[in-house]
């Protein structure tokens, strides 16, 4: 099938022949493939159901990669590009495309009386209230942007655009602080989010704990839990497929203090460091930030913080240089927090 799409971003979702439904990762895609990974499968034991269909909703990289690996074993493809494993999925094979703004633009504009759209469309309609970012600006992601959700489900906005979403960002500090409406996570919703993670991160529960504590986009929205995305708007990225390589060094775990955290709330997040230590593994040369696809690490940190992180060290080419960086949240083994 052929797509007129921008550029896939993450956030989006795809959906093959057989009806399994992947999300997007990253915004670099080869010729005719999107880089994604499973997310839900048709499954008459699945608890999520869309007209006549169940839907099973896999959580752990170990499942999503065996079920792949059983199902779709030509998804998974070396790319010499990335360096690794990742799952490619043909366009010539995808049925249909999930857009979060089309969604929005949808919800915010039906009188749909689904209690958790309704909930999305007071949220989205709050938050530019207060940011004056326009509601064209968002989108929504997750289970209710593929008519999956129940009624315990979360909400997953999306916001577009560098300017929009710190003025967004600062917003959901504001608010978070002085509003009724929005709040940030008790000790017990951060317990059960704690749990829910353990499926893909281990981290200690106290780590977790401080570093949800200072969050705010995680939070409470009407009493439902909403986990909040930046994104870069498309026309914000300049770089294209091949453009940019990486090469896989192994495994290291660094500390290191933040000198630069501008692109910190964005998915992928940056921290750029100086003064840094390998506690594990080796380097020839000088590591120069640390980066994440996973919204778990946005902003955990600010410039003066010190962080410690494990992940894969990655030489990345551009056509200007050539730096190091670790890449975090390819395996269950890693983590970044901040220690001061």
């Amino acid at each position: 099938m052929e797509f007129k799409k921008r550029r896939w971003m993450e956030g989006d979702f795809i959906e093959n022949l057989d009806g399994v439904i992947f999300n997007v990762k990253g915004y670099l895609h080869p010729n005719n493939y999107v880089v994604a990974f499973v997310r839900y499968v048709p499954d008459p034991r699945g608890d999520r159901r869309r007209d006549s269909r169940k839907y099973l909703k896999l959580n752990s990289l170990e499942e999503k990669i065996r079920f792949l690996k059983q199902r779709y074993p030509d998804y998974l493809v070396f790319d010499k590009i990335f360096d690794e494993m990742v799952c490619e999925v043909p366009h010539k094979e995808i049925l249909k495309e999930y857009d979060p703004k089309r969604k929005a633009k949808e919800i915010l504009s039906s009188k749909d009386e689904d209690p958790l759209k309704s909930k999305m469309r007071r949220f989205i309609e709050v938050i530019s209230s207060h940011s004056n970012v326009s509601t064209n600006s968002f989108g929504v992601s997750g289970s209710l942007l593929l008519d999956l959700h129940t009624k315990d489900s979360d909400i997953d906005p999306l916001v577009y655009g560098s300017e929009n979403c710190y003025r967004v960002y600062e917003t959901l500090k504001e608010l978070s602080k002085n509003s009724e409406k929005i709040r940030t996570l008790n000790k017990m919703e951060i317990k059960a989010l704690y749990r829910a993670k353990l499926l893909d991160t281990f981290i200690d529960l106290e780590l977790f704990t401080k570093m949800m504590k200072e969050r705010v986009m995680e939070g409470i929205f009407e009493d439902t839990l909403f986990s909040i995305r930046f994104l870069k708007d498309p026309g914000e990225i300049k770089e294209e497929y091949g453009e940019i390589r990486f090469k896989d060094l192994g495994e290291v775990e660094i500390e290191g203090k933040v000198v630069d955290a501008s692109e910190a709330i964005f998915t992928p997040c940056r921290y750029v460091l100086s003064g840094l230590r390998i506690l594990h593994g080796s380097s020839s040369k000088e590591i120069r930030e640390v980066s994440s696809f996973r919204s778990r690490f946005c902003d955990l940190a600010k410039e003066g913080d010190t962080i410690r992180a494990r992940g894969k060290l990655e030489l990345v080419k551009t056509k200007d240089e050539e730096y190091l960086r670790v890449l975090v949240g390819g395996k269950r083994s890693h983590f970044m927090v901040k220690v001061s």
